[in-house]
């Protein structure tokens, strides 16, 4: 049991950050389930566990003030997501989609419901100016050039 278990938690991974797969209908509905069945809060959950997870890179590190105890608060909250999803709130979803797709259900599931974490994040006011940041610095004469009929 304890395998499926961490296959399960790597899949939450893989789903969050690889590109999505070609779903049946049982890990579409899988995939429904989760988005249905999530909160906000659980979305935020699931976004500040990427962002913790990313900042371990040692390229991203120094750039975040995470502790240890920051992280292990974290995977904790996601951990009661997850169970919360995948054993009561989605169950029969779950089994379904294991059965036909193996742990590509979990991938897709995940990984939709990661891209809706993700657009709920970047739609706030603040963090919409700041991704847009980075244009005040461009050179609009290369640019023009570049691209001039």
């Amino acid at each position: 049991m304890k395998m499926v278990v961490h296959s399960i938690a790597a899949l939450v991974l893989l789903g969050c950050v690889a590109p999505a797969v070609m779903a049946s209908p049982a890990s579409t509905a899988l995939a429904a389930c989760m988005a249905d069945n999530t909160t906000g809060k659980d979305r935020k959950d699931l976004a500040r566990w990427i962002f913790s997870s990313m900042a371990i890179h040692p390229e991203i590190q120094p750039y975040s003030r995470l502790s240890d105890n920051d992280r292990v608060k974290i995977d904790k909250q996601l951990a009661a997501m997850v169970e919360t999803l995948v054993v009561e709130r989605c169950r029969e979803s779950a089994r379904l989609a294991l059965e036909q797709d193996g742990g590509n259900a979990f991938k897709e599931a995940f990984g939709m419901l990661g891209q809706v974490a993700m657009r709920e994040i970047m739609a706030d006011p603040a963090v919409n100016a700041a991704l847009g940041q980075f244009a005040n610095y461009l050179n609009e004469d290369k640019f023009n050039s570049a691209f001039k009929k």
